[in-house]
């Protein structure tokens, strides 16, 4: 319990809390809960006073409204990119003090936790395709976040892997498992292969080192013409050269 009395008493949970009051829309009892959460220290004992207050019997009658201030709450402390391990536990102690059981999130807001984790694969991956140790830690806090089977994360964290893959990270340095569900056979074979030295220097030559569609020479990236994950494999045939613009056109990354 004394670990949750320090949450309690987060200065910084209170100030995000007061960044939410004055920039979110909020009515009814959740505004009153961000309120109180800017203004003291809250616990469960407090909260059931508020509820009591505004005649509600329990708080799993509003559940989804408050995974939906906690998902205010992540997106707030993830727009530096980091999670740090103060945020982590503040948001575990709102999960516990709002009874979010383990599923609620991928049951109830898949569409928006997959918004989250894109959002933030997308950074991980935009550099360099590899995950280091740093990046390595930060995925899996972001499964904590949303209290995810690992089975569950995988099913949000795969879809940026094979994008990762089809730029041409190496399978080892994605830090991942990939589902069977996302291939078949195959194409399982295909994504366990990178892309040969002699492949590379062959696509380089066929295509004068310039993107296929705007012709620059900048930021070049070996993309299949058919994905590996629908049947596409990594000969020079199946390979082109096209800059990070056009790839992410191509595949409507924003």
């Amino acid at each position: 319990m004394q670990e949750s009395n320090e949450n309690l008493n987060d200065l910084d949970l209170q100030k995000a809390f007061e960044v939410i009051l004055s920039k979110e829309n909020l009515n009814g009892v959740t505004y009153e809960i961000v309120k109180l959460i800017s203004n003291q220290p809250i616990d469960s004992f407090v909260l059931e006073g508020l509820l009591r207050k505004n005649e509600i019997a329990s708080i799993s009658y509003i559940k989804e409204d408050v995974l939906d201030l906690i998902l205010v709450y992540i997106r707030l402390i993830l727009n530096d990119d980091i999670l740090s391990q103060k945020e982590l536990r503040n948001v575990q102690y709102l999960k516990m003090l709002f009874k979010i059981a383990e599923g609620d999130f991928y049951k109830l807001r898949y569409e928006e936790v997959n918004e989250i984790l894109k959002e933030q694969l997308i950074r991980i991956y935009r550099n360099d395709n590899r995950i280091d140790h740093e990046e390595s830690l930060h995925k899996v806090g972001l499964q904590e976040l949303f209290s995810l089977s690992y089975d569950q994360f995988l099913q949000f964290a795969n879809k940026e892997d094979i994008l990762a893959l089809e730029k041409g990270a190496d399978c080892k340095d994605i830090d991942s498992v990939l589902l069977a569900s996302f291939f078949s056979f195959n194409e399982y074979d295909f994504v366990h292969k990178t892309i040969s030295q002699e492949v590379k220097e062959l696509v380089w030559e066929k295509y004068g080192g310039k993107c296929v569609m705007c012709t620059t020479s900048e930021n070049l990236i070996y993309n299949h013409i058919i994905p590996i994950i629908k049947g596409g494999s990594n000969t020079f045939r199946n390979i082109e050269l096209l800059c990070d613009n056009c790839y992410k056109f191509r595949h409507n990354i924003d």
